[in-house]
């Protein structure tokens, strides 16, 4: 599911009080406020399993965050990110951001394929390896690195 910009200005629970009211909310029809609130519900949901070691560690909301972020940057979902889906596309996504968070968060590589719902750490270790021997996902992985630690930053 795409996301839609009209409404990015209202929160998961004002998106659910609208629906279940029946709001009239920006002349949006509520179809679309039902797919946009199922929307975000998957995406909670797939944060809250792929996270389920950073909540141990305290890292849960800004790693919540960066899968986002990371999703975000490829425009694809976090359900994408961390589902078991094995197209190119997703695959060099998952294979940066398994990096990137593995660079940032010095996490091992067991807890990071964990909080990208892969089986084991031998995913880490091949994301390292794919994402080290291929020039373009190296450049992909400095500039999503860059924009995260700006990102943070600002904040």
């Amino acid at each position: 599911m795409s996301s839609n910009p009209e409404f990015d200005k209202y929160t998961l629970e004002e998106l659910k009080q609208g629906y279940l009211d029946r709001l009239h909310l920006s002349e949006v029809p509520t179809m679309a406020l039902e797919a946009e609130r199922a929307r975000r519900e998957e995406q909670m949901k797939a944060i809250q399993e792929g996270a389920r070691i950073a909540w141990k560690q305290d890292l849960a909301e800004r790693f919540c965050s960066f899968l986002v972020f990371t999703a975000e940057h490829f425009s694809t979902t976090v359900s994408d990110m961390t589902g078991p889906g094995r197209n190119q596309r997703l695959a060099d996504a998952r294979h940066v951001g398994m990096f990137v968070a593995m660079k940032v968060y010095r996490m091992s590589q067991k807890d990071v394929a964990t909080l990208f719902s892969r089986k084991d750490h031998s995913s880490a270790i091949h994301a390292r390896k794919v994402v080290t021997n291929r020039p373009e996902l190296l450049e992909e992985a400095k500039v999503l690195e860059s924009k995260w630690i700006n990102r943070n930053r600002n904040n």
